[in-house]
């Protein structure tokens, strides 16, 4: 007889991160608005400080949330696609200006130049 596996219970991190997300998908906290103080989640969501510092960090860096320190967490954008898509357009934009760099008519160098591949 084969011993059975462990249920694997989700995190309670990944559970305030489907939370706050529906509340940004939906339009309940529109793009560019602060979203609710941390303590004000803590008491609605009746999880530890740690756990949505946590969350919303994880949503900081998927793009949907910008945190400024001293001034609150704004929503940043709608889905995590959009968020992706602006720091690839930053990215490409920094490495067409380097390109640009040159001086027009100067020799370029004999080493090749970078392009952006991403």
């Amino acid at each position: 007889m084969s011993e059975l596996a462990g249920i694997r219970r989700g995190s309670l991190c990944d559970e305030v991160i489907a939370r706050l997300r529906e509340q940004i998908a939906s339009g309940a906290w529109p793009v560019g608005e602060r979203i609710p103080p941390e303590s004000e989640l803590i008491g609605r969501l009746q999880v530890g400080r740690g756990t949505v510092r946590e969350a919303i960090k994880a949503l900081a860096h998927s793009g949907l949330l910008e945190v400024r320190q001293g001034d609150g967490t704004y929503v940043k954008s709608r889905s995590e696609l959009a968020g992706a898509l602006r720091r690839q357009m930053r990215r490409c934009r920094r490495c067409a200006g380097r390109s640009r760099s040159r001086a027009p008519g100067s020799p370029r160098s004999a080493a090749p130049t970078r392009t952006c591949a991403r």
